[in-house]
């Protein structure tokens, strides 16, 4: 079964050139020849060249796609276009997949009878020191870590249940039956919800499919390793984070659901109280984690309020 893979990448060619160096084997360990898309949103040509270079030594075709800058729905739309299989793998520009990713995947489509699953998403080592605030005990990451990021819904391969996490667009495979049926990455996210959009076309296209009755499966076998790297372990990078996450939750709130600000006030007042009674007791990883809290209320509050109680929205 042949497979097209389709990475959006913006702006971070040392990146995207190792992911794709990395699916060389995956490539080779499938026994085919599937075809790989670049499907640029960056804002200069480095994207442009490292696939170039990665596409001289490659023995199964290699295409990049520019795309208009910072709206990685529109590259990934771009992506699905220019594909010519029945089946596309997606991943993204700063992961490793797995020699087996694209074996594994396959043979979970060929068999599995679903038209969109997950593959398992693992971290990366740690190597290099972290802020204290990130350690409950050595090397534990603290709850809701943007740096630590995994995906193992179930033990082993299998349907997900319909109150599980729809899959990260990290590692997923999908029909292309799919997006001609209920649409493409929604586009409109950028616009809606600027810089805090990045990430929730994953979420928004997995939940609108779930909705419409498409089953999701999840392929343990399929792995593609997802590094940490030392800038996303700062407080600033982790606020923004988990900012932005309150920010658009507003967009995945059923009309009828909406949310009381004068409650998310008082969640957030006591979410600070808390964190500065874990400062006091000299416990960071804590007060980290009640400051993220109230962090996320903020942003929530701040989504709501731009468009009203009564309108779900970014």
């Amino acid at each position: 079964m042949s497979l097209s893979v389709v990475i959006a990448t913006c702006n971070r060619p040392d990146r995207l050139a190792r992911a794709l160096e990395a699916l060389r084997p995956a490539v080779a360990t499938s026994g085919e020849r599937h075809p790989v898309i670049v499907a640029d949103n960056g804002t200069h040509r480095s994207a442009r060249e490292a696939v170039e270079q990665f596409a001289r030594g490659a023995d199964f075709p290699v295409r990049h796609v520019a795309t208009p800058p910072f709206n990685k729905a529109a590259a990934l739309n771009a992506g699905i276009a220019a594909a010519e299989t029945d089946w596309l793998a997606f991943t993204d520009d700063d992961c490793l997949p797995d020699a087996n990713w694209l074996k594994a995947g396959a043979a979970y489509a060929a068999s599995s009878g679903v038209n969109l699953f997950s593959g398992r998403l693992e971290p990366g080592p740690i190597t290099f020191p972290l802020p204290r605030w990130l350690r409950h005990r050595p090397h534990e990451i603290v709850t809701w870590s943007p740096a630590y990021v995994d995906y193992a819904p179930l033990p082993q391969s299998g349907i997900l249940a319909p109150n599980e996490r729809v899959p990260f667009g990290a590692n997923i495979f999908v029909r292309k039956w799919v997006f001609d049926t209920y649409g493409g990455y929604d586009e409109a996210l950028w616009a809606r919800c600027g810089e805090a959009a990045l990430g929730s076309e994953d979420a928004e296209f997995g939940m609108r499919v779930r909705v419409r009755g498409e089953r999701i499966g999840y392929c343990a076998e399929a792995l593609v390793v997802h590094p940490i790297f030392p800038e996303r372990t700062t407080m600033r990078y982790y606020l923004r984070h988990i900012y932005h996450a309150g920010l658009r939750e507003p967009m995945f709130t059923e009309p009828g659901r909406e949310a009381s600000l004068p409650y998310l006030g008082k969640t957030m007042l006591t979410a600070l109280l808390k964190s500065a009674g874990w400062c006091l007791r000299g416990d960071a990883a804590h007060a980290m984690h009640e400051l993220m809290n109230a962090t996320r209320d903020w942003g929530e509050i701040t989504g709501w309020r731009r468009l009203g109680r009564a309108k779900p929205g970014c």
